[in-house]
């Protein structure tokens, strides 16, 4: 018994030891996680387009970032109500807000969500199915302005992001070609993309393997269903004159709503 009683006496502080620098340790790992989630910041697109292109599925940090720059927009006008996208980007030293004419046709204010208030339609690219909206309306709502970068290449991984039927959507495809087509009174390069074009998403990115918008989504093919893009080196600067007039349908420039 002195023997048994006396290894039991022994082994007590062995134990209470170890329970301590257990405690002391999961309390500093609990400690060093809450820390890192009070200090985590936003992470521009930029940081995380490049690792998920390759993936199948929007990624939800890519996702985020991007819900930063693009927005659900809804316009009033010719009759109509339409709910689309608006992408805020930043091109030289101006940041504006590019959706499509057809979007923003018989209106010069729409309403954005997460801005209050409406913001100013600034006018309308000519022959370009393309229209800005106030980019500092935007920006103060707290919109971030993605970069712009160079058109890209036939067979690059990118990524679209809209609001296709009103909601949210990040996916990545292939730029399938790029070709001159028809429409708005003129023939302009486009790129077409892999990713189905549905109702809303028109308004919306396509961003590159490291972030920046390279195209403006503004069709839906009307043959695979694939989305029509312009490059952003297609666009030009909008007229403040101009406005989205009503007009018919093009056929060579299938809306994608």
């Amino acid at each position: 018994m002195l023997r048994f009683s006396r290894g039991v006496a022994e082994r007590r502080p062995g134990a209470v030891l170890v329970m301590a620098v257990l405690l002391v340790l999961g309390f500093a790992l609990v400690v060093r996680w809450h820390a890192g989630r009070s200090l985590a910041a936003p992470q521009p697109v930029a940081a995380v387009a490049g690792a998920v292109l390759d993936r199948d599925g929007p990624d939800p940090a890519v996702s985020s970032a991007l819900q930063r720059s693009v927005l659900r927009v809804h316009a009033s006008g010719c009759g109509q109500e339409r709910q689309a996208t608006v992408t805020l980007v930043r091109r030289a030293d101006t940041v504006v807000g590019l959706t499509n004419q057809h979007v923003v046709a018989g209106t010069d204010r729409v309403d954005v969500d997460g801005v209050a208030g409406s913001a100013d339609v600034s006018g309308v690219v000519a022959d370009r199915d393309v229209a800005e909206i106030d980019g500092a309306a935007l920006s103060d709502g707290g919109a971030e302005p993605l970069e712009a970068g160079p058109r890209p290449v036939l067979g690059s991984r990118v990524m679209v992001a809209g609001y296709p039927d009103g909601r949210f959507l990040a996916a990545s495809g292939t730029v399938r070609s790029v070709e001159a087509r028809q429409g708005y009174g003129a023939t302009t390069e486009v790129m077409v993309v892999d990713v189905d074009a549905v109702p809303g998403i028109s308004g919306g990115v396509v961003i590159d393997i490291t972030g920046r918008a390279v195209g403006l989504i503004a069709a839906s093919d009307p043959v695979t269903h694939d989305v029509v893009a312009y490059p952003l080196d297609a666009i030009g600067a909008a007229d403040p004159a101009l406005g989205a007039a009503c007009r018919p349908a093009d056929p060579a420039a299938t809306g994608a709503g």
